[in-house]
């Protein structure tokens, strides 16, 4: 009876009211059970695994570590799963590599997205008389590759072999030549007196292996550049520089600073095509001084650009050198 008395509009706006405060309801329950869904499994941007890449001997263990990440950065204590290839690995994260020589992987993986960060284990057993493709070498890597030094400066060199699957083998010895100057056995230069351009090679074998049927040769070179002390100026000369990037970023440098104003080396660093660099390092130095940097920096982006500036005493950069 009530019904027939009520206007029509009333009845519209109560319909729409009822509509409203259901869907009002309806999104309540769902953002609980999202909120709640979130606390059992938590949003992971990022898994960081301890260490990306290691060398161990068949049945040697070692223990791995992971932490994960949300989007925001901060780290997420969430459970997660280790996985190997080859070898045993505990829940833990206690590695026992297998027999077999080569090149495999142990992963975290985080179940609730498949979210998945491996790292690669070159097993060797370190015998020289092992006939494994994984110990020919297909090329050398040498570093610095171009650089500039002072008349009667040193400079250290770096050569590795690599194989195939493009791993750093060990034990490939290196037969150094200089066109100008003077190179011991590992690599240390010290140039002449003479100004100029001048080629260092480094040769050796692809496989140490007297016996293996297809041993060739193989070489990498590098230029250097001396110069006199007043052409040189302020410089950085850069004899190794790497920068490896999971969630934590970990960047080496070593090499030597020239400058008579020289007191202080700093690192800056910036996400690429960013152009916003933060300093990460910095060290007193004076002229002549050798530098091995060994810094680690937070980092949301993959690639980042690197720069190395010298500082004289009212900070102003003298040089500076980037990658």
């Amino acid at each position: 009876m009530l019904q027939h008395l009520l206007p029509l509009s009333f009845k519209g706006e109560s319909m729409k009211l009822l509509k409203t405060t259901t869907l009002i309801f309806c999104l309540l329950l769902i953002n609980i059970a999202v909120q709640a869904q979130e606390q059992i499994h938590p949003k992971v941007a990022f898994i960081e695994i301890d260490p990306y890449r290691i060398e161990l001997k068949p049945g040697e263990t070692y223990q791995f570590g992971a932490k994960l990440y949300a989007p925001d950065g901060t780290e997420v204590n969430a459970p997660y799963e280790w996985a190997s290839d080859v070898g045993q690995i505990t829940q833990t994260g206690l590695y026992r590599a297998g027999e077999d020589e080569g090149i495999h992987s142990v992963s975290v993986i985080y179940p609730p997205t498949g979210m998945r960060v491996a790292s690669c284990i070159f097993i060797d057993d370190e015998n020289p008389n092992t006939h494994s493709e994984l110990a020919v070498a297909h090329y050398l890597i040498m570093q610095p590759q171009n650089t500039v030094v002072p008349v009667g400066g040193t400079v250290q060199f770096y050569v590795r072999a690599v194989n195939a699957n493009s791993m750093p083998l060990k034990r490939h010895p290196v037969q150094w030549e200089v066109s100008g100057g003077t190179i011991d056995n590992e690599g240390r230069y010290t140039a002449g007196d003479t100004p100029g351009i001048f080629e260092i090679r480094a040769t050796t074998y692809n496989s140490i292996q007297p016996m293996i049927v297809d041993r060739v040769f193989l070489s990498t070179s590098a230029v250097i550049n001396i110069r006199t002390k007043a052409e040189l100026g302020p410089h950085i000369a850069v004899e190794f520089w790497n920068l490896v990037v999971q969630h934590t970023a970990h960047f080496h440098a070593q090499g030597r600073v020239y400058g008579q104003n020289a007191k202080t080396l700093e690192v800056y660093v910036s996400p690429e095509k960013v152009n916003q660099f933060t300093k990460i390092y910095t060290a007193p130095v004076e002229d002549g001084t050798r530098f091995n940097i060994e810094a680690t920096f937070k980092a949301l982006f993959m690639t980042h650009n690197v720069e190395l500036r010298l500082i004289d005493a009212e900070g102003n950069t003298l040089t500076s050198v980037h990658r």
